[in-house]
């Protein structure tokens, strides 16, 4: 996901609110995702232990907000799983957002949000590295301790 940062805050004051109409901010389950594509196992384990020696989760999932589809982000939440979060922060959005882009990577096959749709919905999932999301807005990220995450902050 290609985000701009501006700022980063320890907890971020606007949680579960919208930032604007297409794109809002919320703790969700990683229970409640969906997968859209395989994921490098090597890669997601590096990233858990990265995560859990930092103790920080620094970086939100991009979710599709009216089926929780993984657009951003297989990877953490693999993580997430693994560390025993009972929450994780993502950006909903859908595919009516102006500021959001599919593309594939180099190579591939032209992409269109059904494909991630269907592989979301029916569990088969696309090949590692199939979808690149970029989100073209300039956004405050806000940093969760692990602990508070594998705790529970509020309830989603």
């Amino acid at each position: 996901m290609n985000i701009d940062v501006c700022s980063n805050h320890p907890n971020h004051p606007s949680a579960g609110t919208s930032h604007d109409a297409l794109l809002s901010f919320q703790l969700l389950s990683p229970e409640k995702l969906r997968a859209t594509e395989a994921i490098n196992i090597y890669r997601a384990r590096s990233l858990a232990e990265q995560i859990k020696s930092q103790g920080v989760w620094s970086v939100p999932l991009l979710i599709e907000k009216n089926h929780f589809i993984v657009m951003d982000g297989h990877h953490r939440l693999w993580s997430a799983l693994q560390l025993g979060l009972q929450q994780v922060p993502c950006f909903l959005t859908d595919y009516d957002n102006p500021h959001l882009r599919l593309t594939s990577w180099a190579g591939q096959k032209e992409l269109t949000p059904e494909d991630v749709m269907t592989a979301g919905l029916t569990g088969e999932l696309l090949a590692y590295k199939t979808t690149r999301h970029l989100l073209l807005k300039t956004i405050d990220i806000p940093h969760y301790s692990i602990a508070d995450l594998q705790q529970g902050l509020t309830h989603d």
